[in-house]
């Protein structure tokens, strides 16, 4: 029940986002899609960071979430964002990668 609500708060959120970064209009929806596949790669990422944690590899998982950061920030140059909307997504991921890394530690 708890993850339904996680979700629908998400599709919200990227709805909100798309709309103010005039890639989507008010009245339309988000694509599934990428929704979808941004949910997968946080899996992959925490799984990066999980299997990096459990041998002692913090520099590596750093290098991976930088190298996750700039793919971002390249294609969202490709697609001409705003460089406001390239930052905001940016350290989306770089924040992401050090949450990841906290909870390792904690767990």
């Amino acid at each position: 029940m708890r993850s339904s609500r996680f979700l629908v708060a998400g599709y919200g959120i990227a709805q909100k986002f798309l709309v103010k970064n005039g890639l989507l209009d008010s009245d339309t929806k988000p694509p599934v899609f990428a929704l979808v596949a941004q949910f997968t790669a946080f899996l992959l990422l925490a799984t990066v960071v999980g299997i990096t944690a459990t041998s002692n590899a913090l520099f590596t998982a750093i290098i991976a979430i930088l190298a996750v950061a700039i793919f971002v920030a390249a294609s969202s140059g490709f697609v001409n964002k705003s460089g406001a909307a390239i930052i905001i997504e940016v350290v989306y991921i770089v924040i992401a990668g050090v949450i990841m890394i906290a909870a390792q530690g904690l767990l």
